[in-house]
């Protein structure tokens, strides 16, 4: 018997959904119709670990593909990160055809300036300007928004549409031979898919890679210290020389350049906050201990971070800092294949191809990854389609995964060079690609494609017709080889715990 006869709905353990803080605007919440997948003829049970950005789109996407989505959230579901979040071009059209775009509108900012600057001195070195001519051939906006507001509206339509939840549900382990999780309380949950959507320290990735050491949990003495904090805008006011900072126009984004770090900040949401994000390299383990300090909250004078290599008004910006929130990274390729042996278990967001914290395309890859997976599922019609419709993401996802990986580590070593001569050249060949605003011109558009080149390829990416592109090369194979397999092929039975679900 087909587990879409046997297995009797989700059953949650929360019985209402949690309290939320900072929500976006309902009024703006769009109808899920919206989106452009359409229902796969054989509904699979699906459960999604971790139910931050990446778990929710991808319950989300596969919920709207015709399958039933649970997720296990180890946290009580509250939108936690006060920090800021880039909707680059890549990550806007999938929102968009999700049916977020009028909640995007709504409730982010348009970037139209991105101003680079020295970290030392603070001088201008150019100033990127993605004007509507300029960002023509990517065919979306780049929108700044607050991460609690991304979060609400990502948990709104996945609930929307009927994803259930269980908050406060941690894992303990996972069982790609039986595709089952076991949660803290001793229950078995069976299923047909389990995606790992559970972060850096993912308890779902070494199940597919069969690593036992996972670069993210180590102790090393060396790595990046990832910093987000908030500066009330009335704090900044109180200061003469922080007064061009708090009058910068919602939506400009400035990025200080330094000797082994990079700062960016700029306003998000309603204004009340200048939201900013560091990357920090340290050699030295005295600086920040990782163990224990996860995601804490604390006065950035814990981190020993060497001020001298900030100008005054950004040594005083960090001073006033609120709400810091941290996490140690440790560079990372990721794991040659997200899909188990099995194929039964897979890997999406930081779990598969984990990122800086604060970059700018953290959010975006694991959205890609969530709607690569959903227009894959939707096309599902027989269960021997399942391992083939896995391999076929990982197939879709792992060389993108690893030129975004790549681009996004030189365009960090790039913006973080040491005080020295490599770093006057790096400025010298920015301002020849860009606009300097202080002497006027315009922006060299093939100079700027020969240095950001890389990132346009990242912001022009469109991951529905990545997948619509390769079922023309490969889909008709694929059902031609389901249906003269179907009377050999195993029909697996799906079991289901003591304790239901």
């Amino acid at each position: 018997m087909s587990a879409r006869d046997t297995s009797p709905s989700f059953r949650t353990t929360t019985t209402t959904s949690p309290k939320r803080r900072n929500a976006a605007h309902p009024s703006t919440m769009p109808s899920p119709s919206c989106c452009n997948t359409s229902a796969a003829d054989l509904s699979l049970n699906i459960v999604v670990v971790g139910g931050n950005i990446a778990g929710l789109a991808t319950a989300y996407a596969l919920k709207k593909a015709g399958h039933k989505v649970l997720i296990l959230e180890k946290s009580n579901g509250m939108a936690r990160c006060p920090g800021s979040v880039r909707s680059t071009p890549n990550m806007t059209k999938i929102l968009d055809r999700w049916g977020l775009g009028p909640a995007l509108v709504k409730c982010a900012h348009k970037c139209e300036k991105i101003v680079f600057r020295t970290g030392k001195t603070g001088d201008l070195v150019a100033a990127m300007i993605l004007n509507e001519e300029f960002m023509h051939d990517i065919a979306a906006d780049f929108f700044l928004l607050q991460h609690h507001d991304l979060y609400t509206m990502l948990y709104e339509l996945a609930q929307e549409v009927g994803v259930e939840f269980r908050f406060e549900c941690s894992v303990t382990s996972v069982d790609s031979t039986s595709v089952s999780v076991t949660v803290e309380s001793g229950e078995r949950l069976f299923c047909d898919v389990i995606v790992g959507a559970d972060g850096y320290k993912s308890i779902v990735r070494p199940i597919v890679t069969g690593e036992l050491n996972n670069p993210q949990a180590s102790n090393s003495d060396s790595g990046e210290l990832n910093l987000s904090f908030i500066v009330p805008a009335s704090k900044m006011k109180q200061h003469e020389d922080l007064r061009p900072f708090a009058n910068m126009k919602m939506g400009d984004w400035t990025s200080w350049m330094g000797d082994g770090y990079i700062l960016h900040g700029g306003f998000s949401g309603e204004g009340r906050d200048f939201t900013a994000t560091m990357v920090y390299k340290f050699h030295n383990n005295s600086i920040y201990r990782a163990k224990g300090h996860e995601n804490d909250q604390s006065p950035l004078a814990r981190y020993s971070i060497d001020l001298q290599k900030f100008e005054p008004k950004t040594r005083k910006l960090l001073s006033l800092g609120q709400l810091v929130f941290s996490r140690v990274y440790r560079p990372d390729t990721g794991p040659e294949n997200v899909v188990c042996e099995e194929s039964r278990v897979t890997l999406v967001g930081d779990a598969a191809h984990p990122l800086m914290p604060v970059g700018n395309i953290n959010a975006a890859t694991g959205i890609e990854d969530a709607q690569t997976l959903g227009c894959l599922f939707s096309r599902l019609k027989t269960r021997s389609q399942i391992s083939q419709l896995l391999n076929a993401y990982e197939d879709i996802r792992q060389p993108r995964s690893r030129f975004v990986q790549d681009a996004d580590r030189g365009q960090h070593d790039l913006l973080s060079l040491p005080s020295g001569p490599m770093q006057e050249q790096r400025n010298a060949i920015l301002r020849s690609a860009m606009v300097d605003e202080e002497k006027g011109g315009h922006m060299d558009e093939v100079i700027f494609r020969e240095v950001w080149g890389k990132e346009i390829a990242i912001y022009s990416y469109d991951a529905t017709e990545q997948v619509d592109d390769w079922w023309t090369k490969w889909g008709s194979m694929l059902v031609r080889g389901s249906t003269n397999g179907a009377s050999h092929s195993t029909n697996v039975e799906v079991s289901i715990s003591r304790a239901g679900w």
